[in-house]
């Protein structure tokens, strides 16, 4: 006979405590259901990865490069650093037996190593993020089925929105460099429209940067609604609910962030410095006045994470500007006006103290759009130079086409992509404050 599982009813009934240590109370793989008379899991694998799970990964030669022994033919997993993988629900597969699923401890240690480890490493960030991607959705399914709730779910959320700003940030900002582009050539039109068409590459990047902004949406609806049930005092609270206003901002995709009591009470938005000026840019960007939301960014270089998710969009931001100059002019009668008056506009100083690498980015995006006008050398709105130059563009406009005819999401990445560039105030920012500064699952700021 071995040790009795504790009891979970009183004479008062069964009490509801969600900060339980369920892995050391409950070891036998199961607990109570306080809504019924069923029973929830509770996992008992010790590793991040099951022996059943590896070794049939690597019978199959589905293992990644960081889960292998060094210089083993054929590749043997390493027990220490497999990580379990993402699997979908499907008929005849069982997901709550306790010996496949991590308990709290062994889910913390594996966002750690994803998270300070694996995001650290210098491979192509398009293979570390497919890999961080996936293992980091197994966390959730795990947490999920445990039904694990209060600070240690937020612990988790919160390290996942950590990955996926980050992510957002180098798949945006640096997986191309303009610079390499030609600065006469057109890839996308203002409209989306595409003109030479993209390579394969960047229609992956695109594709990853979709399904990264979608995950980072229902990452932050989870994580705002567990500070609304169970964890309403957070140290980090008010960074992710900056973070909230800032990705559902109402120019990019029509998405509207979830209201919360932060947002609705004056005196809980006047409490924090960060959040009020937050607040301030959301109004000033609702009114179309980006510009003058911009300005206040450098004012928050102590918080990285806030700086880095704003680096993804200020790409849609300045095309969106770009737009409303558009119509000033037209109502103006004059349609044209000097490069550098753009660039003192889209491109203000603080992004970068280079004037001219600001410049020629500044023409680049005009040409991007069709609107710069190479023999006047000036900036004309009412200009579309698009112009197909081969029959190898033909082809790519054609192939472009038809993959996102239908799908405006796309179309508004690949222009986020087209016009992002790391600019020296967000590499700055990075280095001052470290990558580990804003990964670091266990970062508090209050």
């Amino acid at each position: 006979m071995g040790e009795q599982q504790p009891e979970p009813y009183t004479d008062n009934g069964y009490h509801l405590d969600i900060e339980q240590d369920y892995e050391t109370v409950y070891k036998f793989g199961w607990r109570p259901d306080p809504f019924g008379e069923g029973t929830i899991p509770v996992g008992t694998c010790s590793s991040m990865c099951t022996y059943e799970e590896l070794e049939e990964r690597e019978r199959q030669n589905r293992l990644s490069k960081f889960e292998m022994i060094p210089n083993t033919n054929p590749p043997k997993g390493d027990s220490k650093l497999a990580m379990k993988e993402y699997k979908r629900s499907a008929a005849g597969r069982e997901f709550t037996v306790a010996m496949n699923l991590r308990p709290w401890s062994v889910l913390k240690r594996s966002l750690r190593h994803l998270l300070l480890d694996i995001c650290l490493r210098d491979d192509d960030w398009m293979y570390i993020s497919g890999f961080v991607f996936d293992r980091l959705k197994a966390i959730r399914q795990d947490m999920i089925i445990q039904r694990i709730e209060g600070s240690r779910c937020v612990e988790i959320l919160e390290g996942s929105v950590r990955f996926l700003v980050y992510s957002m940030f180098r798949l945006t900002c640096t997986t191309r460099d303009y610079i390499h582009d030609r600065i006469d050539k057109a890839k996308l039109s203002p409209e989306g429209m595409p003109v030479s068409g993209l390579d394969n590459y960047e229609m992956n990047v695109v594709r990853e940067m979709k399904l990264t902004m979608q995950c980072l949406r229902d990452c932050l609806h989870s994580l705002i609604v567990q500070y609304q049930d169970y964890v309403p005092d957070s140290p980090n609270r008010f960074i992710f609910e900056a973070i909230n206003i800032i990705v559902n901002l109402p120019q990019l995709l029509g998405h509207q962030y979830i209201s919360t009591c932060l947002m609705s009470k004056q005196e809980l938005r006047d409490s924090n410095p960060m959040f009020k000026t937050i607040f301030r840019m959301r109004r000033e960007h609702f009114i179309g006045n980006h510009y003058g939301a911009l300005k206040h960014l450098p004012n928050l270089r102590e918080y990285p994470l806030i700086i880095l998710a704003y680096a993804s969009i200020i790409p849609l931001l300045q095309i969106n500007m770009i737009t409303r100059f558009k119509k000033v002019y037209s109502a103006r009668g004059s349609s044209k006006t000097h490069p550098d008056h753009l660039c003192k506009l889209i491109c203000p100083p603080w992004l970068d103290s280079n004037y001219d690498e600001r410049l020629i980015f500044t023409v680049y995006l005009a040409v991007q759009l069709g609107i710069f006008d190479h023999e006047s050398l000036m900036i004309d709105f009412s200009f579309r130079n698009n112009v197909i130059q081969s029959k190898i563009e033909q082809y790519q406009l054609e192939k472009l086409a038809e993959q996102i005819e239908s799908d405006n999401e796309t179309r508004i990445y690949a222009l986020q992509m087209i016009a992002a560039r790391n600019w020296q105030f967000f590499d700055e920012t990075l280095k001052v404050y470290g990558v580990e500064s804003v990964l670091d699952p266990s970062q508090q700021q209050q």
